[in-house]
């Protein structure tokens, strides 16, 4: 079904028809997914244990009566027709399943008293659902056989049907017992990223934005009309279009019969976005009454609307076939009359270069000086359709190509943009125009991920460059971003300090503060704090009007590196802003890049929903655009909302298609965005060994560096509790140390405050209850500074357990249902579950704690002294099983999960004289 409304009227009319007659007709243009709402419909009935009768009905002027009656109930049991009364079972016999004689003898009413006795016979029993596809198609004998039954119709029977959308409505002689009773169901266009999976998935392939906007838009959100439309998408070049012969037959069936004048006025319409009465008399030199006169009769057969003075294709693919189908040297003078009506320098190049059957110089001038105009206006979709225009004209220079590269980049058309900026390459000498068009290949292998071919391209540019400074720079800053996405973050820092050195030589402010801000992000991102004297003055010298990629602008730093710090609402505040603004200006890539830290930033704040939201946005784009970084960039907020809302398949099946996406060679991955995620879900679900198989070469590579990868701020928490749950403590505590000198060193609230958690788990799990909850309270306090909700709940949630354990029940109760009422407020069910268990143990009364039988005891303690069941079993003189019984009793009552915590737990309830108790005890 085509929608959430959809399925709910679906839903709603079975409901009915479960109890009394109902009926649904479900209308729409052909190929907009009647048949496949219907057959949703038909499946849905059945799980929901109807009987369904269904047939289709099929164009044949040649229909044998009461033929899709016989299909109905082809299928039905013979002792049911054998209960009708003699006529009537004759009837059926003979005239429905063709038993018999001629049946030319029986009279129909007989028939049709017969079919409404048998689906009522079969109501008795279990709803049923008469099902028909194409009811304008059926017979005229099936279709007083069902007008006759539906008055007639007794308990829970449904009708579902289709037809083509019509102005009288082919099924209105459906009438059942009560007139509301029969409902409607228009399907609706298919939302464009819906038509986008459906085409992925059906071709093959996916398609760029540009491109998938002119289907949606031609097709009018039909996927019969978007599938045929794709399927010759990027074959017939910058031309008009042919159509697919399906459509092309649709168009003839509609407009083929005009004669030649009306068929001119439609031509006319055709040619332009927004045609109106008094422009198309203008381009065929008629009177407006006669334009008028001759549109009456396409208006009158649905093919064109009048509007006040605006005339309206009823469908897109009409325009579109009718533009592409005319002759071409009358679609030629139709373009040229449009070109000198035009009132925007755009439309007067569009309408010259469909006029033009070749290479004229005014043509492509004017073709080039809109491009650049539109482009400068934020549209580089339609700038790289007018430079197409103009080399499949015959003005094919590298010029165009470089032009037509840069635009299809912004639009998202990497496969296009990178081939036109291959070709410049190939047809341009060393310089600054040949570095130009290399840079632009990199762009599209940096947003594919392929960044070890863009290094080796950069290179190649570097050689090109010579000693012409601003070549130089502009490869400066692409390698610097190359190299630290390859994890070469010395190599990418010295990038960006020749990229100052050469821009500050030239003194152009903007390109100073495309330098002076590649600087400043790599600097924080690799945790060495951030520049705010050198960030402010690139956003100082910054030009906002000059279009700059994402990762070179100061502004747009300025938006993300306070999410790395820790500052979340300054950070949420800025990219909502530049969201904003590439909505309509704004780079495919470059909405790509900002999205992604948005979804970040949602994350981290606990607005899951929101983050899965503009995961799925990710998604769409990261389709059109194609390449596995985008794909994973999208994967990894999506992994992460459902990791944290407990959606534990959704978020391994996200996870693991990225990791396969970025996997390199030699075990690592190009990005550490899915190992982390994966790590945080397998701690989460309290599978530490797990979660630190796949953490610990992050660490290692990460512990060799000579200063800290941000992200990995986001797994040493989770790497630490898995260590401390394995009992791996000296690792633990190496690692707080860390976190702590980086928190203390970058002020990062967020940090100091997971450092201070991590080190209380290592003390905790030493043994030093106290120095344990001092740490804890730390942490706690250092939260008060940051806007993670979720992290300061799992703070709590140790600090109550260590409350707890320190006998201090009335403490850790309050603490405890804090950090409950964040988890449940925010969504995360095994969190949820962690602390409702922890609040269980603290409710439990003095004297009345979960006692361990003898034998039970006996075994957990020789089990937390590190023992093996077989062992145990040798011990105690009992069998392996009966150990492993009593062990999984002795965790249960204890609420503990491993070894280590059961040794912890049993430790832990030990008197403990000399701690202060609350009153409460």
């Amino acid at each position: 079904m085509n929608g959430t409304d959809d399925a709910a009227r679906m839903t709603a009319f079975l409901t009915a028809a479960a109890s009394r007659p109902a009926g649904l007709l479900i209308e729409g243009e052909p190929g907009i997914g009647r048949t496949t709402t219907w057959l949703a419909g038909a499946e849905q009935a059945r799980r929901a244990g109807f009987r369904v009768l269904s047939a289709r009905a099929v164009r044949d002027e040649q229909q044998r009566p009461f033929g899709v009656a016989s299909q109905l109930i082809g299928d039905v049991e013979p002792e049911v027709l054998l209960a009708l009364p003699t006529l009537q079972r004759q009837a059926a016999e003979q005239t429905l399943w063709g038993r018999g004689g001629d049946d030319r003898g029986h009279d129909r009413r007989a028939v049709v008293a017969a079919f409404t006795a048998i689906v009522n016979a079969l109501a008795e029993a279990t709803p049923v659902l008469i099902a028909i596809d194409d009811v304008q198609w059926i017979d005229d004998a099936t279709r007083d056989l069902l007008a006759f039954a539906g008055r007639r119709l007794r308990g829970p029977v449904g009708v579902l049907l289709t037809e083509r959308a019509t102005a009288d409505g082919a099924a209105s002689w459906l009438v059942l017992d009560s007139p509301d009773a029969v409902t409607r169901l228009r399907v609706s266009p298919m939302e464009p990223s819906r038509l986008q999976r459906l085409i992925t998935d059906r071709l093959g392939r996916p398609f760029p934005r540009a491109t998938m906007v002119r289907i949606a838009e031609t097709s009018g959100g039909n996927p019969f009309y978007a599938l045929e439309l794709a399927s010759i998408a990027g074959v017939s070049g910058p031309a008009p279009a042919a159509l697919t012969p399906a459509l092309a037959e649709l168009v003839r069936l509609r407009v083929g019969h005009f004669d030649d004048e009306v068929g001119r006025v439609l031509l006319a319409a055709a040619c332009q976005q927004d045609p109106t009465v008094d422009v198309l008399a203008a381009m065929t030199s008629t009177s407006v009454d006669r334009i008028v006169a001759l549109l009456e009769e396409p208006e009158t057969q649905g093919v064109v609307s009048i509007e006040g003075n605006r005339v309206r294709f009823t469908h897109p693919v009409l325009s579109h076939g009718v533009h592409s189908q005319a002759p071409p040297e009358l679609r030629r003078e139709m373009h040229r009359a449009l070109a000198d009506l035009a009132t925007t320098q755009e439309q007067r190049a569009r309408h010259l270069a469909l006029a033009a059957d070749g290479a004229d110089p005014d043509t492509l001038g004017a073709l080039d000086e809109a491009a650049d105009a539109v482009d400068r206006g934020g549209d580089p979709t339609t700038a790289a359709e007018l430079v197409e225009m103009a080399i499949g004209l015959g003005g094919d220079t590298p010029a165009r190509r470089l032009a037509g590269a840069r635009f299809h980049l912004s639009a998202g058309d990497l496969d296009r943009s990178r081939a036109l900026a291959e070709a410049a390459v190939a047809g341009l000498a060393p310089g600054g125009a040949r570095v130009g068009a290399r840079l632009l290949v990199a762009a599209t292998l940096m947003c594919r991920g392929e960044f070890e071919t863009a290094a080796t391209v950069l290179q190649h540019a570097m050689a090109d460059a010579g000693e012409q400074t601003k070549p130089l720079l502009h490869t400066h800053l692409s390698s610097a971003m190359v190299q630290s996405s390859l994890g070469n973050d010395d190599v990418a820092q010295r990038h960006s300090l020749q990229a100052i050195t050469h821009a500050e030589r030239l003194g152009d402010p903007h390109l100073i503060s495309q330098s002076l801000a590649v600087h400043v992000a790599l600097r924080t991102r690799r945790g060495l704090g951030l520049d705010r004297h050198t960030l402010d003055r690139a956003i100082a010298l910054e030009d906002r009007d000059v279009p700059t990629p994402a990762p070179f602008s100061a502004s747009a730093v300025d938006a993300v590196a306070p999410a790395w710090l820790g500052r979340l609402g300054e950070s949420e505040s800025k990219l909502r802003s530049l969201l904003a603004q590439s909505a309509t200006r704004g780079s495919e890539p470059d909405v790509q890049w900002l999205q992604f830290h948005a979804a970040m930033v949602d994350v981290w704040l606990g607005r899951y929903a929101d983050a899965a939201r503009l995961a799925e946005e990710m998604r769409t784009r990261a389709a059109q655009l194609g390449g596995m970084h985008v794909r994973v960039l999208a994967a990894v907020p999506a992994a992460l909302a459902a990791a944290y809302t407990g959606r534990e398949q959704d978020a391994r099946r996200e996870i693991a298609e990225a990791l396969a996406e970025s996997a390199l060679p030699d075990g690592r991955w190009r990005t550490t965005w899915p190992p982390v995620v994966l790590g945080f879900l397998e701690v989460s679900l309290g599978n530490y060994e797990q979660g630190l198989g796949v953490l610990r070469p992050l660490l290692s590579h990460w512990q060799h560096a000579e200063d800290s990868d941000m992200t990995m701020h986001f797994v040493i928490p989770d790497a630490i509790e898995a260590m401390v749950a394995l009992d791996d403590l000296d690792e633990a505590d190496a690692l707080a140390e860390l976190m702590e000198r980086d928190g203390a060193r970058l002020r990062h609230p967020w940090l100091l405050a997971t450092a201070a958690r991590c080190r209380s788990m290592v003390l905790a799990a030493r043994g030093d209850l106290a120095g344990a909850e001092r740490a804890a309270l730390r942490a706690m306090a250092a939260h008060e500074g940051d806007t993670v909700p979720f992290e300061r709940a799992r703070t709590q949630l140790l600090l109550a357990e260590l409350q707890r354990r320190l006998r201090r029940r009335q403490a850790a109760r309050t603490t405890i249902e804090g950090a409950l009422a964040t988890f449940d407020a925010l969504g995360t069910p095994a969190w949820s579950a962690r602390a409702s268990a922890e609040l269980a143990r603290i409710q439990v009364l003095r004297g009345q704690e979960p006692d361990l039988t003898a034998s039970e005891q006996r075994v957990a303690e020789l089990a937390a002294a590190g023992m093996s069941n077989k062992d145990i079993a040798a011990a105690l003189f009992i069998s392996p099983k009966t150990v492993e019984s009593n062990l999984g009793r002795s965790y249960r009552k204890l609420g503990v999960r491993t070894r280590v915590e059961l040794a912890r737990r049993l430790q832990a309830d030990q008197p403990r004289p000399d701690r202060a108790t609350d009153g409460d005890d």
